[in-house]
């Protein structure tokens, strides 16, 4: 969104704060010491109390009745330029007030069109700013919000009251105006808002209520009382004066830090920003009490007002981030805004008590700083239990930056990984589907997608349960590493790496799979007292033997024999059935828990991967999760075994887009490579062909194809090049053999890479056909 149009949308928020800082904390002070000198801070704190009861209650009211007239195709803005109406006669109103209660009515009419107009406001603004540029919006609100209360407190301390009400009566009507027209038809364009979590995540937004009430709370003790601090304590000249200059120096340092964090929230976590933004405003609040000399409070002033910028500069974002139902917008960031609005009430007379119950006026403000500094210091705890989206501890970031450099190097030296396409980096719950061939995506993909987004938030992904049992490594390395990794259990490593197991065998297991199921719930039996004696006779294993030895070398081969549950004696064959059913559901539950927290999930819904070339079915997972992400990614991919080198894989990014036939989808969306083109020409002319009719008929295969489906880079011009290649790579694997001018097939068909295929040149065939059948409308790739 262009900088012109940030700073016009942000206008009103100017206005809004320019308005309430200079409001309470020198203008009705000011009026008071005139109207009510004998009871000024008793009365300025019963009408401080008074006026953020109508403003905690009113909002929420407000947000709902903006929520329904929204829901209905009507505009928030109508209801931001009546309540900027209605706040500038009660400002009007105040002007010529000649009692406390004259000046009581007219700030309650203007608080109560403030707070129609901004909950208006607030709700508007995610209708207009993309969820990428919340937190760029944030920060420009944060700015806005910093120069408002900058010349509100500039312009109270310097004119007298009549002049400021003026002031602030003009700023309303331009800021409201000009935020309002930069909102014209805008919001007609809004997408509908999706529900983005379950009730039971209101968690969070709880979390982020709560931080910004003690956040709030030490800000409005803060500021209510200063004005007095300098007056009763520090005796100066000009006690509004110094406010004035207080404040603005703590505005002026905020404002540096806003607006650039802002924009950095868009790409990290905003807890961790909220916590770090609080820390100096703590200390600050604290060094007040402490130290009550003009030298330091000018460096504590600063020092509050940088913390006091970067948490603006996030706040607004992060309460967005934490609302389950974006529909009712309006209405949630009015019960946010309590949070503000209720220190409002307490806080002015929580600060009156330890001001009128201390023995001198010194040591009562000491006080008061000491519990401004404990409250700020809460919220930044309280923010850390914030989790409005998936983040990884530190040790988890640190383990996920080591194994992907070594998957990297590793990768790069064995093979060739082309990707298209990438994810949003600042994303929502976003499920990534693809398809299986081979172990490699599983290891390579959710690394690669990782890199596309913030590492604190990980890319997560599901898993065979095989993955979490012993030896299963050792069944996947060289021979010569077998008896070392036998034992070796992964489990907890892949946990720390974001793999979240998922039972893709529920009626059958491996014989160490079903070992490892008795041994956790019954230890280390002998395999005689588990398993049927057939089943120990057929795999040459002996009864006295225990389970532990199914994850041992000796073992190795014989543990990964899959068997049916019948092979388990009776009491044991209940257990292991009653947990496959009950442990789905519970896995399930857990992925569905990542896509809820506004997490990434990389899922193959096959189960495994295929041994023919063609697509299996997908399984009832998918079905489960999809109405938990905000955004679906296909992650289509082929190999390419007959280009020669290392083995190719390319993958391919793309948007699901609408309807329910993601099976389809994701058929025609897999790249077509020389190695399906030519498997497909030598499949259908098996009896004897030329080098250059292979040539020749596959580049009318791809020409066939059309604009339907995707072709894998070197094809795409001129495939006849390429396919030369792969004849020549064939013929040196032993899967061609050329006599008299003519190609033939040979029987040696298969391919130690994937060891599971017994037929490559018919799988790639397969393929081919099954891409080509499903092609002709292909989602559009992501940029």
């Amino acid at each position: 969104m262009p900088v012109r149009r940030q700073v016009a949308l942000s206008a009103y928020w100017f206005s809004l704060n320019f308005e309430s800082a200079s409001l309470l904390t020198i203008v009705i002070p000011a009026a008071l010491d005139r109207l009510a000198f004998h009871a000024h801070t008793t009365t300025l704190a019963q009408l401080a109390v008074v006026g953020s009861l109508v403003a905690m209650v009113l909002p929420p009211m407000a947000g709902a009745i903006s929520d329904r007239i929204h829901r209905r195709g009507g505009q928030r803005r109508s209801m931001l330029l009546w309540g900027t109406l209605v706040n500038v006669l009660g400002l009007l109103g105040m002007l010529s007030a000649g009692s406390v209660l004259s000046l009581a009515g007219g700030f309650l009419v203007a608080i109560l069109g403030q707070n129609v107009a901004g909950a208006a406001y607030q709700a508007m603004m995610p209708d207009i700013v993309p969820k990428e540029s919340w937190g760029l919006a944030s920060g420009y609100m944060g700015v806005a919000s910093l120069l408002g209360t900058i010349g509100g407190l500039a312009i109270a301390g310097i004119f007298p009251p009549a002049a400021v009400y003026c002031v602030m009566a003009l700023v309303a009507v331009l800021g409201g105006s000009y935020s309002a027209g930069a909102a014209r038809g805008e919001e007609t364009l809004a997408p509908v808002p999706v529900v983005r979590a379950k009730v039971r995540d209101r968690r969070d937004f709880f979390l982020v209520f709560l931080a910004r009430f003690f956040v709030m709370f030490g800000q409005t003790l803060l500021m209510t009382f200063i004005l007095y601090f300098f007056q009763d304590v520090l005796h100066v000249q000009s006690p509004k004066g110094s406010t004035a200059l207080i404040a603005g120096l703590a505005m002026l340092g905020a404002v540096l830090s806003s607006i650039v964090l802002g924009n950095f929230s868009d790409r990290s976590d905003r807890p961790g920003i909220v916590f770090l933004a609080t820390i100096p405003m703590a200390i600050a609040a604290g060094g007040f009490g402490l130290y009550s000399n003009m030298h330091w409070i000018f460096l504590f002033a600063i020092l509050y007002g940088v913390g006091y910028g970067a948490y603006l500069s996030v706040d607004w974002a992060l309460a967005l981030d934490a609302i389950p139902d974006l529909s009712n917008v309006a209405r949630d960031l009015g019960i946010w805004g309590i949070a503000s609005n209720l220190p409002a009430v307490l806080a002015p007379a929580a600060g009156g008590v330890l001001l009128a119950r201390a023995l001198t006026p010194a040591m009562g403000y000491r006080e008061l700083f000491l519990v401004t500094g404990g409250v700020t210091l809460l919220g930044a705890i309280v923010v850390l239990f914030v989790r409005t989206a998936r983040r990884a501890s530190f040790a988890d970031i640190g383990l996920r930056l080591g194994v992907s450099l070594l998957l990297f190097i590793y990768v790069r030296i064995a093979y060739r990984v082309r990707i298209e396409g990438r994810l949003p980096r600042d994303r929502g719950a976003t499920l990534v589907v693809a398809n299986h061939a081979h172990d490699l995506e599983g290891m390579v993909l959710p690394v690669c997608l990782q890199w596309q987004g913030r590492l604190s938030q990980p890319v997560y992904s599901a898993g065979s349960e095989r993955l979490f049992e012993p030896g299963f490594l050792a069944t996947r390395a060289p021979d010569f590493l077998r008896p070392v990794l036998a034992g070796v259990h992964l489990g907890k490593i892949l946990s720390h790496l974001g793999v979240r197991p998922i039972e893709n065998m529920p009626r059958s297991r491996p014989f160490v799979g079903l070992a490892y199921a008795v041994w956790l719930w019954h230890g280390n039996l002998q395999f005689r007292d588990v398993f049927t004696a057939d089943t120990l006779l057929t795999l040459g294993i002996p009864g006295s033997a225990r389970l532990r030895d199914a994850w041992r070398a000796g073992f190795l081969q014989a543990a990964q024999t899959v068997l049916p549950f019948t092979t388990l004696k009776a009491p044991y064959r209940a257990e292991v059935r009653a947990d496959v059913r009950g442990r789905i559901e519970g896995q399930i539950d857990a992925l569905a828990d990542i896509l809820d927290d506004g997490g990434t999930l990389y899922l193959t819904p096959e189960g495994r991967y295929t041994e023919n070339g063609e697509l299996s079915r997908l399984r009832e997972s998918l079905v489960r999760l999809v109405p938990h992400a905000e955004n679906v990614v296909l992650s289509a991919l082929s190999y390419d075994p007959f280009n020669p080198g290392r083995l190719r894989l390319l993958v391919r990014l793309l948007e699901a887009g609408p309807g329910p036939d993601l099976r389809r989808k994701l058929v025609a969306a897999r790249p077509v490579t020389v190695s399906q083109v030519v498997a497909a020409v030598l499949v259908k002319r098996e009896g004897g062909i030329t080098r250059d009719e292979v040539v020749q008929l596959a580049a009318e295969l791809v020409r066939d194809l059309g604009g339907g489906v995707a072709l894998a880079p070197e094809i795409r011009e001129d495939p006849r090049p390429a396919v030369r290649k792969a004849i020549q790579c064939m013929l040196r694997r032993g899967i061609l053999r050329e006599a008299g001018g003519c190609l033939c097939v040979t029987e040696k068909r298969g391919d130690e890479r994937f060891p599971g295929v017994t037929d490559m040149l018919s799988y790639q065939a397969a393929q081919f056909e099954e891409t080509r059948l499903a092609g002709g409308r292909v989602p559009t790739s992501l940029a």
